[in-house]
């Protein structure tokens, strides 16, 4: 049985998760989303950085 609104974009869900060490042991700091698939682009770039290391 569809919930919703017919018009409805399809959402999906995800997270980001961050394991910090502290003294006990890692604490995670969690982000939870969710986002459109079909709105999301991905453009992959190269970046070279130029320069020149001096040992001194």
């Amino acid at each position: 049985m569809p919930t919703g609104y017919s018009r409805s974009p399809k959402l999906l869900k995800g997270a980001f998760v961050k394991l910090s060490e502290v003294f006990l042991g890692p604490v995670p700091n969690i982000i939870v989303f969710q986002y459109n698939p079909e709105t999301i682009n991905c453009d992959l770039t190269l970046s070279i950085v130029s320069g020149k290391e001096t040992g001194e």
